[in-house]
């Protein structure tokens, strides 16, 4: 067949093939913005005051220690301040800004891989497939990412513009983008090594100049000030936001393995998919090295692909997710779309349908990720709605804005009437009498209490523990279990169902007494009040500071833990899927906190801090 007339062959068919591609990717793309502000954007998108702002150039800033913002971002804190007295709670216009970010990390992606591949096609089908890869798109949905896009964009262009053309000028305006960059997302520091290493390869001997050595020693002096800023600013985040401390060679090689598992979906692929391609790449190079009996020879733009890599994967073995991150695509890219140029010149059409191969598998599979985050759009609304972590926040900015646009947009009115109703039902004040103390055929605590003279109340002294279950084994959603080892500590991170099926399993063991989770009221009248907003966040690190149920603070009945340790379950459901906590915990504070999240699962706070204590009653008498 003639060429001219084969599609495969046809340059102006593929061309028009990458257009089809694209509007697919914007498509899949624009699919994300049926959410609207997600719960991040609720914590960062507010008013700063000018202490704040000064503040984060100190590595310290009040945002209630959202460490998922772990790093040294000061320029961060100032984009997320000036956008919002741009436009508040105005969604679209984010979205354009989001959309012109995007634009301009596909161009200049392109551009990258132009200095390395002649072929357009090949580079503007891999340029396609960078903007659609699983994290760099979900994580896009996320306001709360502008600045962090907006860094990642003036980090490519840093780099384009050294490895385009590596004289002075250009040296100079690469290292000024990279450390705005590094100031608003410290994750980017590792780059500012690049324009070092573009001007070694620049030179045929790889000759160290003093120039090179001046600028290798103003980069470790600077990342050195940074690292330390951030250091006392975050001392001790590695064991309390998934953030590691290397550990040695075996846990390298764990954190390895636990990286290419979740690294997979962010591929298109399954765990077993990923295990053949790894499998089958390693034994076609084994392959080419036993034939040859020597490792192939590499043109010099490789190693420096290469490097490139090594330093988009810095945060490993420190961050163990296996997401794929903005630079890891796209120099993996990089370094694919060269070899498969080299190796695919006679038939670069093979290239072209692997490459659009992998364009439409991860346009599959970011659109059912985003359907998944779309259906939990609606729960999630409500529990940032009742979240007082949130009102937090909401009430630091001086502007309600952001609660009647969910009032407006998202929020279960239904819902809301039943919490607020709830609220405005409570009474602070009564007469409390203790009269006295007693421990059940379960070996459980209790203080027995007198309320206004006539109701009687059996309540937990500590909130309970594993030594309580009585041979019950609980099931928990998440891996953060430290009950489970010291056996004094409140369990937490507990579901309400699972709650229930423990009460059930509790009330067919005694045959004296029932129990039950005590009411927002009851805990309202123990303490003498309560909050629906945080006044103040007293500790930034919640796993550290959960204590032991016998080292809280007695209230004055002696009841311990009421308000410091973990927040805790009660009985009183809003509608079939939400549940009323009462209490501050080990992260939030000592504060009476009235709020509500989902039974069944959260992501709305911090959910690994929800414990619970019984009331008791004897069998027919409530």
């Amino acid at each position: 067949m003639n060429k001219k007339y084969n599609f495969f062959y046809n340059k102006k068919a593929w061309y028009g093939f990458c257009i089809i591609l694209s509007l697919i990717v914007f498509v899949v793309y624009l699919n994300g913005y049926k959410i609207n502000f997600y719960y991040d954007d609720y914590n960062f998108f507010r008013n700063y005051s000018n202490a704040e702002l000064v503040s984060a150039f100190f590595g310290d800033w009040n945002v209630g220690q959202r460490l998922e913002n772990a790093g040294y971002r000061p320029f961060a804190i100032i984009i997320y301040d000036i956008i919002w007295n741009l436009f508040g709670v105005n969604v679209f216009y984010y979205r354009i800004i989001s959309v012109l970010l995007l634009f301009m990390s596909g161009f200049l992606a392109y551009k990258i891989f132009r200095i390395y591949n002649k072929d357009r096609i090949l580079i503007t089908l891999g340029s396609i497939l960078f903007v659609i890869f699983s994290d760099q798109f979900v994580h896009r949905i996320w306001l709360t990412e502008i600045p962090s896009f907006s860094s990642n964009v003036l980090t490519l262009l840093g780099i384009y513009i050294v490895l385009k053309k590596c004289d002075l000028r250009s040296v100079a305006i690469s290292y000024f983008l990279i450390v705005v960059a590094s100031m608003t997302k410290e994750t980017n520091l590792p780059f500012l090594i690049v324009p070092i290493i573009a001007q070694l390869f620049n030179e045929k001997n790889f000759k160290i100049t003093y120039s090179i050595i001046i600028q290798a020693l103003c980069v470790g002096m600077f990342v050195a000030s940074i690292v330390y800023i951030r250091s006392i600013a975050f001392s001790g985040l590695a064991e309390h936001v998934t953030t590691h401390s290397f550990g040695g060679l075996g846990q390298l090689i764990y954190l390895a393995k636990r990286f290419l598992l979740q690294i997979s979906p962010s591929l298109g692929l399954s765990q077993y998919a990923l295990l053949i391609a790894i499998c089958f790449l390693f034994g076609g190079f084994l392959f080419y090295v036993i034939k040859e009996g020597k490792l192939p020879k590499l043109p010099t733009k490789f190693y420096f692909i290469f490097i490139l890599i090594i330093l988009s994967m810095a945060s490993f073995p420190f961050y163990s997710g296996g997401r794929l991150r903005v630079f890891f695509v796209c120099f993996s890219l990089l370094a694919l779309l060269t070899f498969l140029s080299n190796v695919n010149n006679r038939k670069p059409f093979i290239s072209y349908i692997l490459i659009s191969f992998l364009i439409i598998l991860n346009c599959t599979n970011n659109f059912i990720k985003t359907k998944g985050l779309i259906s939990d759009k609606n729960w999630l609304s409500q529990s940032i709605y009742f979240s007082p972590y949130f009102r937090t926040f909401m009430q630091q900015g001086n502007d309600d804005a952001l609660l009647h646009y969910l009032k407006d947009n998202d929020l279960d009115l239904k819902l809301s009437s039943s919490y607020n109703n709830l609220i405005s039902s409570l009474t602070k004040k009564t007469t409390i009498t203790k009269t006295g103390e007693f421990i059940d055929d379960l070996g459980i605590e209790f203080v027995s209490l007198r309320i206004e003279g006539n109701k009687k109340l059996n309540i937990m002294k500590y909130e309970f523990r594993p030594e309580n279950l009585n041979g019950y084994l609980f099931v928990t959603p998440i891996p953060y279990k430290p009950w489970k080892v010291k056996s004094d500590l409140p369990i937490n991170g507990v579901r309400h169902y699972r709650i229930a099926e423990l009460i059930e399993y509790l009330n067919k063991k005694n045959k004296k007494y029932n129990y039950r989770l005590p009411t927002v009221q009851e805990y309202v009248w123990l303490t003498g009040g309560y909050k629906t907003i945080y006044e103040k966040n007293i500790n930034k690190f919640a796993a550290i500071n959960i204590k032991s149920v016998f080292n809280t603070t007695p209230n004055e009945l002696g009841i311990y833990g009421l308000k410091e340790n973990v927040g805790e379950w009660t009985q009183n459901k809003l509608d079939s899927n939400f549940v009323a906590l009462f209490g501050g915990d080990a992260h939030y504070g000592s504060h009476n906190i009235v709020y509500a999240d989902h039974k069944r699962r959260s992501k709305a706070g911090t959910f690994r801090l929800y414990g619970f204590r019984l009331v008791a009653y004897t069998i027919n008498n409530q």
